[in-house]
């Protein structure tokens, strides 16, 4: 096999099916395993895939492992590393779908850059019929050099389902997803992204991303903002440890500015019931801790990011007070 899908499944009785079809239907089939990883959910998924599996002509493409219990995705995306056969690994979602030629495009790509991952664009797909394209900056492909890590690091996106990761890169750079909820594709992204030697982007539309207000990301979590900024804070000590932090400090501390410090001070702003001021001091505070530096260039010309942390540190009540003037709910 030269790939291998992985699929987290987790109640999504509703989805799998398309979700399935879609990777059966790959024009690329005969060189893809579907790694299916059951994290013990209360519906019937995991009877409609071995239906699948049983039943479909293409069904011995199907594997159902299961997690020892409901650990969560990045429990489940572990494990299906560590059992993959492909010498790429990809991952999906059980409630999105690809299109038929993703893998073929990513993997011919892939092998024609010698890439250590390929990417592609993803839209999102909406309950009432909207679609949005999710944008990604457009870059060489090859080699990295140093500009394009700074592109992807200030200007990229954490839409890791789109990418087609050699399994040999992965374990060389110990890349894995850590133990949490909230921003363990951004935490498994980045670390791809700062390491890697080679890239392939695909000019295509490959993934489509469906938006559920009861995923599990969205479930009211009243430490979620913590939880956030204490992922971020664990991705930029493992590059310090890992030595690949200064010499992009000015980007990762961009990078962190905007996802680890502002997006959890949003969070917090527009959803806490009790808010307090000394609640977005500490974690201003927090992410000087550990040698975030908010003097930063790429924020300069961010105008947006710069008002939002300039609220942040000298008068969050007012942050508060425009937020729920102009948010209904948390899009985070």
């Amino acid at each position: 096999m030269e790939i291998s899908v992985i699929i987290p499944l987790f109640n999504a009785e509703k989805y799998i099916q398309q979700c399935l079809y879609s990777l059966l239907n790959q024009t690329i089939i005969n060189n893809i395993e579907i790694l299916v990883i059951d994290d013990h959910g209360t519906d019937k998924s995991v009877e409609i895939v071995n239906y699948i599996r049983n039943n479909h002509e293409l069904g011995f493409h199907i594997l159902v492992y299961e997690t020892p219990n409901n650990s969560g995705a990045w429990a489940a995306r572990n494990l299906g590393i560590s059992k993959a056969k492909g010498k790429w690994i990809a991952f999906v979602d059980a409630d999105d779908w690809c299109e038929v030629s993703m893998y073929e495009s990513l993997l011919r790509n892939a092998e024609l850059d010698n890439a250590d991952f390929a990417f592609c664009y993803a839209q999102k797909e909406f309950a009432n019929g909207k679609i949005k394209k999710l944008s990604q900056p457009i870059i060489p492909n090859g080699r990295v050099s140093k500009d394009t890590r700074k592109l992807l690091l200030t200007s990229g996106v954490a839409y890791f389902w789109t990418g087609l990761y050699k399994k040999e890169f992965l374990i060389e750079n110990n890349i894995l997803f850590p133990k949490g909820k909230f921003s363990e594709d951004s935490y498994f992204w980045w670390h791809v992204v700062s390491c890697c030697k080679s890239i392939s982007f695909v000019n295509e539309l490959g993934y489509h991303y469906r938006i559920q207000q009861n995923s599990v990301s969205n479930i009211p979590d009243p430490d979620k903002h913590s939880k956030k900024q204490s992922m971020y804070n664990s991705l930029i000590t493992m590059l310090k440890i890992n030595n690949l932090y200064d010499d992009y400090k000015e980007e990762l501390d961009y990078l962190y500015i905007k996802k680890g410090l502002l997006i959890p001070i949003l969070i917090y702003t527009i959803n806490s019931p009790s808010f307090e001021s000394n609640i977005v001091h500490s974690m201003i505070s927090d992410s000087q801790k550990i040698g975030i530096s908010l003097c930063n260039s790429y924020l300069q010309n961010d105008y947006k990011s710069k008002i939002l942390l300039s609220l942040s540190k000298y008068t969050p009540k007012l942050l508060r007070f425009v937020l729920h003037l102009i948010v209904k709910k948390d899009p985070f």
